[in-house]
């Protein structure tokens, strides 16, 4: 599973990677815990031009139910 570049900067996309993986799901969350992006594929390409800067915490379901969490950072 990869998730970059990480930093992001407003001309980066945001790139998830699962492999030979799945992911059944992924969601992005703003420092207050609200959901600002949702998917549901495998492989996720998406622009950040309307996310402000700051920490934002994701997470990842992959296909054996198990949920990946981490940090990301836009400039």
């Amino acid at each position: 599973l990869r998730v970059y570049p990480n930093p992001l900067d407003e001309r980066s996309g945001l790139i998830i990677d699962a492999g030979t993986g799945k992911i059944d799901e992924m969601c992005l969350f703003n420092p207050y815990g609200q959901v600002v992006w949702r998917s549901e594929k495998s492989f996720i390409t998406h622009t950040i031009n309307d996310l402000e800067r700051g920490i934002y915490l994701y997470s990842l379901k992959n296909n054996s139910d198990q949920w990946l969490n981490g940090k990301l950072i836009v400039n």
